[in-house]
């Protein structure tokens, strides 16, 4: 009788245990994600601020980058990444280019964060 009662016990405990185990690792997945987020949105920001002052050349842009990354600092096509802080090879951001949405330019932005990403899609109209 007794060691039904502890199998019982110890059949509840390793339960418990591996529902503790599985929140742990959403948590981290969801912090991670959010995460990802605040780098793509940081991407975003940088977009409506280059626009805002006319510093973006779509026109550099529309001649073979279409659906591809984009370098914002030479404003040329490539996959350039860009570093939220620097040393931190795991927290980062891309932003692709969408010609085929005239009038409006569409970005994309593509935030990472370890083996996590979220994105967001920048649109305006000049």
């Amino acid at each position: 009788m007794t060691i039904l009662i502890l199998a019982s016990i110890l059949t509840v405990s390793l339960g418990v245990a591996d529902i503790l185990n599985k929140s742990v690792q959403i948590s981290k997945i969801s912090q991670r994600s959010s995460i990802a987020f605040l780098a793509a949105e940081t991407g975003a920001e940088r977009i409506l601020n280059l626009a805002r002052n006319n510093a973006l050349t779509e026109a550099a842009f529309q001649a073979g980058c279409d659906g591809g990354y984009i370098d914002l600092d030479n404003n040329v096509c490539g996959d350039k990444i860009y570093y939220i802080t620097p040393g931190n090879a795991d927290y980062y951001y891309k932003v692709k280019y969408d010609y085929n949405s005239a009038p409006l330019h569409t970005y994309t932005i593509v935030g990472y964060y370890f083996n996590t990403r979220r994105s967001i899609e920048v649109q305006y109209a000049k």
